[in-house]
């Protein structure tokens, strides 16, 4: 996939490759003739990657972590009733929330980069702040321009260009955005790029998760996949104390 290379390119940027290189070679000799090597850079691996009309989602990881990912599984599943269930939850997209305020009052808030200001008549802030809407849900700090609506190929935001009067003026606001559910999720970048294919600018973050760790079960090789089937066995086990399973039936 076209997009997946791009990524490859610039999780793997050759040039930091180069840039490394020699530390990546260095050798640190120790008193008793042992030898390491130390700052190994690490490549990036795409382990899934999944696509709906024009929305990507990608997972990589780093190839020493690589081995102990094991069986990952993808699925599309659309927005609505009885959908996925699960204790995380990151959702991204168009979600078309704006700002209410006089458009007039916003392009100048916008021009001058208030957006302190401009978040405090954000709807999407203020009904997660009020609790009407995704209870529980939070989103990370806003510290970027609107994301639409502009125009194509551009960096003018659509309605400041004189002479189209017979297209809909809209105030620009933060219509795009990334915001998660469940503990263990910490967020560490909430930006936006700079792509100007359409009339949205895309918005990015960097999420780490605590991710639980079953107990290895003796008897069962480590590359086990803890799912239906593990479910299906563990109830012929009981844990002891000291973490190890002991079998109650035959």
């Amino acid at each position: 996939m076209k997009w997946n290379s791009l990524i490859r390119q610039v999780l793997n940027n050759k040039l930091h490759r180069v840039k490394h290189k020699e530390k990546d070679q260095k050798i640190q000799k120790l008193q008793n003739f042992f030898t390491i090597k130390t700052e190994k850079l690490q490549d990036f691996q795409c382990i899934i990657s999944k696509q709906m009309v024009g929305i990507l989602i990608s997972v990589w990881v780093r190839s020493d972590l690589r081995p102990f990912v094991r069986h990952p599984s993808v699925s599309c599943v659309g927005c609505g009733i009885m959908g996925c269930l699960g204790n995380k939850v990151i959702l991204l997209g168009d979600l078309n929330y704006r700002i209410s305020l006089p458009e007039e009052t916003t392009r100048l808030l916008v021009d001058g980069g208030e957006w302190n200001v401009l978040l405090e008549n954000d709807q999407l802030r203020k009904e997660l702040m009020d609790g009407q809407v995704l209870e529980g849900w939070h989103e990370g700090d806003i510290k970027f321009p609107p994301t639409y609506k502009y125009c194509p190929n551009s960096d003018t935001y659509f309605g400041c260009v004189q002479g189209r009067k017979d297209e809909k003026r809209r105030a620009p606001a933060w219509c795009d955005r990334i915001i998660w559910y469940g503990k263990g999720l910490n967020q560490h970048l909430y930006t936006r790029g700079e792509l100007k294919l359409s009339d949205h600018r895309p918005v990015k973050a960097i999420f780490t998760a605590e991710v639980g760790v079953e107990p290895i079960i003796k008897g069962f090789h480590q590359s086990f996949f803890l799912s239906e089937r593990f479910e299906q066995i563990t109830n012929k086990f009981e844990v002891s104390s000291t973490n190890d399973f002991v079998c109650k039936s035959r």
